[in-house]
C-alpha cells in the first residue's frame, strides 16, 4: 500500500534536490523535461513550498553527487549534518513535538540522561528512549546535541534553568547547554 505522506516526503526530497540540476545530467534535451517536472512539482506542492524546497536544494553540494544521492534515496535530509548548508536556517520541526517530547527534548538540550530524566518525570526508562527516538525522527536529527540548536527561542531560557537545575543535582559546575 502506498503511504501518501512518505510519497509526498520523496517528491518534496527530488524537488528540493534541484531538478534541473538532476536533469541537466541526463542530456541536452531535458528543457521540455525539466519544465514538466517543475510544473508537476509546483502542483503538488504549491508554490511557496515548492520555492522553499528549491532554496534548500541550490544548498547542495553537486560536486559531492548530493542531488543525484538524495534523487536515488541513497542520502536523506534528517543524515545530512545539521551545519550542513542545505539544513542551515531550515525551519524547526519543534511545533511537531508532543507537550511531553516538548519537556523530555528540553531537559535532554539541558544535558540530563535518559534515566535522569525518566526520574525527574515520573516515567521508565524505556518511555524516555522511546520519547527521544520520536524527537530524533520528527526534528529529523541523529545526536542529542543537535536539540539545542533547534529549541525556539522563547524556550532557552526554560533549557538554561533545567541545565541549572541539573548541575546542582550533580554538583557539576560546567555549563552545558549552549546556543551555537
Amino acid at each position: 500500500m502506498f503511504d501518501t505522506a512518505l510519497g509526498e516526503r520523496r517528491l518534496l526530497e527530488v524537488t528540493t534536490s534541484s531538478v534541473e540540476e538532476f536533469l541537466k545530467g541526463l542530456g541536452n534535451d531535458s528543457d521540455v523535461e525539466t519544465n514538466k517536472a517543475i510544473d508537476v512539482a509546483q502542483g503538488v506542492l504549491g508554490r511557496k513550498a515548492f520555492g522553499a524546497a528549491l532554496r534548500q536544494g541550490s544548498r547542495l553540494r553537486p560536486e559531492l553527487c548530493e542531488v543525484q544521492r538524495l534523487a536515488l534515496g541513497t542520502l536523506s535530509w534528517n543524515r545530512l549534518p545539521m551545519d550542513h548548508p542545505a539544513r542551515r536556517n531550515s525551519p524547526s520541526h519543534w511545533h511537531e513535538l508532543s507537550a511531553a517530547e516538548e519537556q523530555v527534548a528540553t531537559l535532554a538540550a539541558a544535558g540530563w540522561t535518559n534515566s535522569a530524566i525518566a526520574t525527574r518525570r515520573g516515567n521508565s526508562r524505556k518511555t524516555i528512549d522511546a520519547q527521544m527516538a520520536a524527537i530524533f525522527r520528527k526534528l529529523t536529527i541523529t545526536s542529542r546535541d543537535d536539540i539545542i540548536k533547534l529549541v525556539p527561542e522563547d524556550r532557552i531560557g526554560q533549557v538554561r534553568s533545567e541545565a541549572a537545575k541539573q548541575r546542582l543535582q550533580n554538583g557539576d559546575k560546567q555549563s552545558r547547554p549552549r546556543r551555537p
